[in-house]
């Protein structure tokens, strides 16, 4: 699993902004790392991920058009 050091940046930049920062397996990281935090913590997946898990898709989808569109 990755490591993260968003904690030293939240107050400045948002955590879309963050993930903005990351590369692809950086970002499958967090959304793993995010989902094993969730177990750990024994939250309901549903909402303690969600948000997690749309920003780094609209990430992904972002990243994915870029690329669609710069071939």
């Amino acid at each position: 699993m990755g490591q993260f050091n968003f904690l030293d940046y939240e107050e400045n930049f948002s955590l879309e902004d963050q993930l903005k920062t990351l590369r692809e397996e950086e970002l499958l990281d967090f959304w793993e790392d995010s989902h094993s935090f969730s177990k750990i913590l024994n939250e309901d997946k549903t909402t303690s991920t969600n948000h997690y898990e749309k920003l780094i898709l609209q990430e992904l989808t972002i990243r994915t058009c870029l690329k669609l569109l710069i071939k």
